[in-house]
């Protein structure tokens, strides 16, 4: 199976790395090394195998919801991409990230505001059939414990742009 858009939880390989084997898998003929997916180093081989633990067969990559080949282990603000018989109208579509990083700010009711570190690019949806292209941004900041339902019921955020 191969797309340009979001991938189903249920859609190999995100569903052998929640753990579900592919109905494919004869471990007496096909061996973990016959998925592309594991010999690219994109699945780990456990997860193809419905002889291994539950724990060995889960993967951190099930969150990548993108099809293997549109994958990319970073996007930064300013990239250039390049995308080759995918839009309805151009042979070749190329386009420039947006250069400018936001910043992202929090404060819970009654307290300081708290400046994010820098928010990274975590998403980049492209919509070649509307011309779109969506980011989303991410700031992570770790706090020695979660704060309580109450509190988090007061949290105000805002994004910040400069232009």
């Amino acid at each position: 199976m191969a797309g340009f858009g979001w991938l189903s939880y249920a859609f190999f390989p995100r569903s052998a790395l929640l753990g579900i084997p592919p109905l494919v898998y004869d471990g007496e003929h096909i061996p973990p090394s016959g998925f592309l997916e594991v010999k690219r180093g994109d699945m780990h081989d456990a997860a193809v195998r419905p002889d291994r633990p539950m724990t060995e067969r889960l993967g951190i990559n099930v969150t990548q919801a993108s099809a293997i080949g549109m994958r990319t282990n970073a996007a930064a603000p300013g990239d250039v991409v390049a995308l080759h018989g995918l839009h309805p109208r151009e042979l070749r579509w190329t386009f420039r990230l947006p250069p400018e990083t936001p910043s992202m700010h929090v404060r819970f009711i009654g307290e300081k505001p708290i400046t994010l570190p820098p928010p990274l690019i975590r998403t980049v949806l492209i919509e070649p059939d509307e011309d779109r292209l969506t980011l989303i941004w991410t700031a992570e900041l770790s706090v020695p414990a979660a704060p309580g339902s109450k509190r988090l019921d007061g949290l105000q955020h805002a994004v910040l742009w400069n232009q």
